[in-house]
């Protein structure tokens, strides 16, 4: 495995691991469960998990990095400069997995829409965007591992 794939699965663990917390420790003991929606408290909810989510990304990465770093750099000292180098096919990949990102949210975006469009309360359009949020961090780093093994045409 490359350093970039072992990044994207430490990004789908790391995106796993969040929402599961977030879900247990903020999500589940205020807002799920309630009989009136507060919208207030949901947009709260979604602007926290996301400043949660994108803060403990750019920490996973930056440990990420310097383990790497130090096993890469214990091993090999001449091949540390070319490790993190990024060359055209990795920014090809992380163009065509960054549309796994926009295209997931307006999925889930537009299925909301369908189900309060049928009736279905305002409440489960957040649970449809925060799937939607969940899903496209989590199939972003599953195709960047995807196309790093199979390439890309």
């Amino acid at each position: 495995m490359s350093y970039f794939e072992r990044r994207s699965l430490f990004g789908v663990i790391h995106t796993i691991v969040a929402t599961i917390l977030f879900y247990i420790l903020y999500l589940s003991p205020k807002l799920i469960g309630q009989t009136e929606v507060d919208l207030k408290s949901w947009g709260l909810a979604f602007i926290t998990y996301l400043g949660i989510l994108i803060a403990t990304r750019i920490l996973v990465i930056i440990i990420h990095t310097i383990i790497e770093g130090i096993i890469v750099y214990g091993k090999d000292k001449e091949s540390y400069a070319s490790f993190y180098k990024e060359d055209e096919r990795y920014k090809k990949i992380d163009i065509k997995a960054s549309n796994a990102i926009g295209s997931s949210i307006s999925i889930g975006f537009l299925t909301a829409m369908i189900m309060l469009a049928f009736g279905s309360p305002i409440l489960h359009l957040f649970y449809v965007m925060f799937a939607a949020i969940i899903i496209a961090g989590i199939l972003t780093d599953l195709l960047i591992i995807y196309y790093h093994q199979r390439g890309i045409k």
